[in-house]
C-alpha cells in the first residue's frame, strides 16, 4: 500500500514503514483482520473495496501488489458469488 501511495504521489514520511512494522509486529499471533473475522462467520466480506482497490491502483500506476492481488484474486468469486469473473487486467 505505501508503494501504490508514494506512485500516487502520497510518500509516506521518514520512519513511517518502519514505524507500521513494529506496531503491527507486536501484536498476538491469534490477532486477525476485520475480514478474516467476517469470513469465518459467513459474513459478507468487503475484499473489493480494501485488496482488490489496491489491486486495481497498482496495476494503473505499475506498482506490484502481490499480497492485495493473492487476496483479492482468491476471494473475488467467493465474495461475488460463481458467476463473477476475476479480473486480471484492465
Amino acid at each position: 500500500g505505501m508503494a501504490v501511495a508514494a506512485a500516487a504521489g502520497h510518500p509516506m514520511a521518514d520512519g513511517f514503514p518502519g514505524r507500521v512494522e513494529i506496531r503491527w509486529s507486536a501484536f498476538p499471533p491469534h490477532v486477525k483482520s476485520s475480514m478474516a473475522n467476517d469470513l469465518e462467520r459467513g459474513k459478507p466480506i468487503e475484499v473489493a473495496w480494501l485488496s482488490g482497490r489496491m489491486h486495481q491502483l497498482g496495476m494503473k500506476l505499475g506498482v506490484a501488489t502481490p499480497g492485495h492481488s493473492a487476496v483479492f484474486r482468491a476471494l473475488h468469486l467467493h465474495a461475488a458469488g460463481t458467476n463473477a469473473r476475476i479480473p486480471i487486467s484492465e
